[in-house]
């Protein structure tokens, strides 16, 4: 079975000021990444001063390693799935990433 990768926008909510550091924060707070999620993996938790959602308007092109190669961000709120398949392609297509 291959990787699966997903892609949310995530945000810091702690407080410097109020809170007391977690142990999650291994880069410091405001720096979100993987051990956000790993919070309590005891109690299936993630960190309490994650936000995050869906990234259905972030696009990123990684290579066969998973580097980011490029990521851009559209506004898809009234879009059609056919609109954002070809908002999508013409992205890739002005961005050279494909060969049309």
């Amino acid at each position: 079975m291959g990787w699966s990768h997903i892609l949310i926008e995530a945000h810091c909510f702690f407080d410097k000021r109020n809170d007391t550091l977690p142990k999650c924060c291994k880069y410091g707070f405001g720096n979100v990444s993987v051990n956000c999620l790993k919070y309590d993996e005891n109690k299936k938790a993630y960190c309490p001063f994650l936000g995050f959602s869906k990234a259905r308007s972030t696009k990123v092109l990684s290579d066969q390693e998973g580097k980011i190669i490029d990521f851009d961000a559209f506004e898809t709120f009234d879009m059609t799935e056919k609109e954002y398949i070809d908002l999508e392609k013409r992205w890739l297509e002005e961005n050279k990433f494909t060969d049309k």
